[in-house]
Parts: C-alpha cells; structure tokens; sequence
C-alpha cells in the first residue's frame, strides 16, 4: 500500500494510525526496465501479431479509478491527424 493511502485510511476511521503500514512495491526498478537482461527474443512480437517497432506497456495491478490507468491510456492513443489550415474568399 502506498503512503497516500495509507493516510486516506486513516483519516477516513478505516484504520488505527499505529496499525496502517506502508509496504513499497517489491518491482526491481533495476531489473524491470528497457535494455535490461536478455535482448527481447522478435518470435514473442511476431506469434503476438505486435509490429517490432512499437513499444508495449505492461500493467500488473488492480484497475481502479484512483491509478489513472486512462491517463495512460488517453496518453498513448495516437494524435488525430494534422487538419491543414485554409483559407476562404
């Protein structure tokens, strides 16, 4: 649980202060990024049917409101195209 809900469930009376603890995500930020390890193995992308060219994003996590998942995914949507400007008369 993250500090800022820790405090949420103490402030709203779900939790004795002294009992609520923080406990940080156990992810190795070293090990869990890109170029790290083994080069990606194309045989994944390809029986996967995904471009080797794009990048993906992967989400272990429960899907509630209050992550943002859709700011993320509002992020990643591609712009609309570019719409020239004209002029009239």
């Amino acid at each position: 649980m993250t500090e800022a809900i820790r405090r949420q469930l103490v402030a709203g009376g779900l939790g004795v202060e002294r009992r609520v603890v923080t406990m940080p995500g156990g992810v190795d930020v070293d090990r869990f990024r890109p170029g790290a390890g083994a080069p990606p193995d194309p045989a994944i992308r390809a029986a996967l049917g995904l471009p080797h060219d794009v990048p993906i994003i992967g989400l272990v996590s429960g899907f509630r409101v209050m992550k943002g998942h859709q700011t993320v995914v509002d992020a990643a949507a591609p712009s609309p195209p570019a719409v020239a400007a004209s002029t009239c008369c």
